[in-house]
């Protein structure tokens, strides 16, 4: 760099300059530039983003320090608790499953006594698996179980273990299982645990995909055989769910759950009228006739939409007319009122249900 200069002054200065190494230029120096805002909170959410991630990282892995401090301030287990006095469910409440209600007594009576079966050396199943198709009545039975025995009642489902950070799942596993321990006697449910418990896989795509099934499979084998919690799970899917679940000592017991037979739906649909403004007369073994193959959520819902129906045409009460026009809509849809009748497919159509009826009038012990 060549500096010119006629100036003595300026001379001896660009000497000393060289002399020590560095060129001098002269200038006014620059101000220095303020932070915008924009930059510092760029800054802040970088590095609240960064630490975040590294907490999660270590509680998954088990830090005891961090799952101790600031991991359990965002501990999930609270929110899935249900105190005792809050569960308005009892088996009177459940109609149509007779045979798993039986079943599911004795860990009722288990956990109202369990010194009764301790003294004799008895032990309960850990995990209880409830298997039926949507709608039929697993979580209700559940519940049921929690308020006949009155005690806490964890809720949570197989998705909620599901979470974008890595080993989130297990945590919560962990979470859950901790706070049901601190809460025995209690039942814990987990629905659509297919989802949660699916079957491991040895894709390299998703190498922390079977942390959280792994978790929960730690979590039931740590059980005391006499602490007092019992783990109930549904699924429509059980032959999806990872083997290692149904051996004994964890899930080692299922109740499977079949649709409601006639005198089952003839009970639902008592149950869920005595809590409408209904028509005396409503012959509720005709409506149960003509439901086969309706779930328990499937009667609750053609009752309900009986109900807003009579009360659209402004009725003083729920009759047969509003439940069949209600079963129609369940079971067909809303009426097409747009459409143009179609004589031939109304004929074709008429034919295959008067050959069923057929069918079902000449078999003996058919479903009506």
């Amino acid at each position: 760099i060549l500096h010119t200069t006629t100036n003595p002054d300026d001379q001896q200065k660009v000497k000393i300059a060289f002399a020590e190494g560095y060129v001098a230029a002269a200038g006014e120096p620059k101000p220095k530039e303020r932070p915008s805002l924009f930059k510092a909170v760029r800054v802040i959410l970088f590095y609240g983003l960064l630490i975040m991630i590294i907490l999660n990282i270590l509680s998954a892995f088990g830090g005891d320090g961090v799952r101790g401090g600031f991991a359990n301030a965002f501990s999930t287990a609270s929110k899935y608790e249900i105190n005792p006095e809050e569960i308005k469910v009892d088996f009177s409440d459940v109609r149509g499953a007779e045979e798993a209600k039986d079943e599911l007594m004795d860990i009722v009576q288990y956990l109202k006594d369990a010194e009764k079966y301790t003294k004799l050396g008895a032990r309960l199943p850990k995990g209880v698996l409830l298997v039926g198709a949507p709608g039929i009545g697993k979580t209700l039975l559940a519940r049921a179980v929690a308020g006949e025995a009155g005690v806490p009642f964890f809720h949570t489902s197989g998705s909620e273990f599901d979470e974008m950070f890595v080993g989130t799942g297990a945590r919560r596993v962990r979470q859950l299982f901790t706070a049901a321990k601190a809460r025995a006697p209690c039942v814990i449910f987990i629905d659509e645990i297919d989802s949660v418990g699916a079957k491991r896989s040895s894709s390299q795509l998703h190498p922390y995909a079977n942390q959280t099934i792994n978790q929960l499979l730690a979590e039931m084998d740590g059980f005391e055989k006499n602490e007092g919690i019992i783990v109930l799970a549904a699924t429509n899917r059980r032959d999806y769910l990872d083997s290692a679940l149904l051996r004994p000592g964890r899930f080692d017991s299922e109740v499977h759950i079949s649709p409601p037979d006639l005198r089952g739906r003839k009970d639902i649909f008592e149950l869920y009228l005595s809590k409408t403004v209904h028509d005396r007369t409503i012959d509720t073994e005709y409506l149960a006739k003509g439901t086969t193959g309706f779930t328990g959520a499937d009667i609750e819902n053609m009752v309900n939409q009986a109900a807003l129906y009579a009360a659209q045409i402004d009725a003083p009460n729920v009759t047969m007319k509003h439940l069949e026009h209600a079963r129609d809509k369940v079971l067909m849809g809303p009426a097409k009122k747009s459409k143009i009748p179609d004589a031939e497919t109304n004929n074709i159509t008429a034919y295959h249900e008067a050959g069923h009826t057929i069918v079902r009038y000449f078999t003996e012990d058919a479903d009506p």
